[in-house]
């Protein structure tokens, strides 16, 4: 299993967009298996309680604040602005997301 931390303007799995950490209003945690289909995503408020347990967090902005996440060796995978959770994970899936 792999699980992604993505920060959202909204919960709606749909319609929202990644923005930047620190104007988010939620964080998915998706869920991905090892046939690459995705088996939840579940949105939190705050990301504290996923330090640890994702290996990823998908960011749109490379300039941001990342200190946080150092001490939990979460990776960081830079998408293009705006994506939505789909496009997160087809970019993680044929590894078009680049680490930052």
């Amino acid at each position: 299993m792999s699980y992604l931390l993505i920060p959202l303007n909204g919960d709606d799995v749909q319609n929202a967009i990644t923005c930047a950490i620190d104007e988010c209003k939620h964080f998915a945690q998706v869920e991905i298996d090892e046939s690459n289909t995705i088996v939840e995503i579940t949105f939190h408020a705050s990301y504290e309680p996923l330090l640890g347990v994702c290996e990823y967090m998908v960011v749109d902005k490379q300039e941001q604040n990342f200190k946080d996440f150092d001490d939990y060796e979460m990776g960081l995978l830079l998408c293009a602005p705006k994506s939505n959770i789909d496009d997160i994970v087809e970019g993680y899936i044929f590894r078009s997301l680049h680490e930052i």
